[in-house]
């Protein structure tokens, strides 16, 4: 085959080059030069011939005729697969087609944006199927997942300066805490090393380097994306540091009555959990913990059949709110 003021290309050539435009095309819209850097990635510099303007013509043109391949070009962007046409890439089994479904699903408990994103990729698998193959909701998955919702939603803008800056840089934002009630926040400066999801929430996984609260020290901090104050969010050229803040670790031990723990079969809800059964059909559950807050707020959903043995800031902590509670209910 040859094209106008081109040199000759093997049809093997040309295929393996076609492929990789519609490659990158599942990637996201793209440029002439984008395409063309691509192929040439992959095939060197002579993957276009003399006139790769008008290569990549015929083999948009042959994409679209061959395999009814959707291709449009926005001047703005560039071109965008639509759909692939009969150009089926991809083919799965009924099991993993369970398991997209069950992602799906999964997908409904996550906070919205992160939700959404799953669901973006799950719909991009799809349509790489075959069209019988599409049709996922015909599978029987089973499975549901119980979970809270957040009733707030998440800043997409501020979701995508604080997962680009994670690892990298520090930020700094105002920060609504449950223990301050200043509606403006106060000012954190923060190393983000990660993102964390929680009960229906999406925290910062970062550790506090600067806050101009009284109480301030540093400290590893979960923050709620949701309660950063919109627009307040800078990212500073300071790298983040290599080494977290050390962080203090606490033995924990607590009892499991013979109601809960007699099947042998309760949830070990933090790592390393060790357990001991007792004769009388009780279970001692110790592990190793660093967050206080969070290991009150799942132990306390044992109720009654739960007896925090230690540490003893987590007993103190329990105490406290069985008292709030207690006046609470006038009882």
């Amino acid at each position: 085959m040859a094209y106008p003021g081109g040199t000759k290309r093997s049809s093997w050539l040309i295929f393996r080059r076609r492929l990789i435009v519609v490659r990158r095309l599942l990637r996201g819209p793209a440029t002439s030069t984008a395409l063309w850097d691509a192929a040439c990635a992959e095939l060197g510099p002579a993957a276009w011939g003399a006139s790769p303007p008008a290569a990549l013509r015929h083999d948009l043109h042959a994409l679209r005729t061959e395999f009814d391949c959707v291709i449009r070009y926005r001047p703005q962007t560039g071109y965008h697969l639509v759909d692939p046409g009969h150009l089926y890439l991809l083919d799965l089994s009924d099991e993993q087609l369970q398991a997209i479904q069950l992602l799906t699903t999964l997908a409904e408990t996550l906070p919205a944006h992160v939700g959404e994103s799953l669901v973006d990729l799950l719909e991009h698998l799809l349509r790489l199927l075959p069209p019988d193959r599409r049709q996922v909701s015909v599978v029987p998955a089973g499975e549901q997942f119980a979970a809270p919702q957040s009733v707030t939603d998440l800043d997409r803008t501020l979701l995508h300066r604080i997962r680009r800056a994670v690892g990298r840089q520090q930020l700094v934002f105002r920060y609504r805490s449950t223990f301050n009630t200043d509606p403006h926040g106060i000012t954190h400066r923060v190393a983000p090393y990660g993102l964390l999801i929680r009960d229906g929430h999406l925290y910062l996984d970062a550790d506090c380097l600067e806050a101009d609260g009284p109480d301030w020290r540093p400290r590893r901090v979960p923050y709620r994306l949701d309660r950063i104050v919109g627009g307040s969010l800078e990212v500073l050229p300071a790298v983040v540091p290599p080494l977290r803040l050390p962080m203090p670790t606490y033995h924990l031990q607590y009892v499991l009555t013979p109601a809960v723990a007699r099947q042998r079969d309760m949830a070990l809800h933090f790592a390393g959990s060790q357990v001991t059964y007792n004769a009388d059909g009780s279970a001692l559950i110790t592990a190793t913990i660093d967050d206080l807050w969070h290991a009150r707020l799942v132990l306390l959903r044992y109720g009654a059949q739960c007896h925090v043995l230690s540490p003893p800031e987590l007993v103190a902590m329990i105490r406290e709110t069985i008292r709030g509670m207690a006046a609470m209910y006038g009882e």
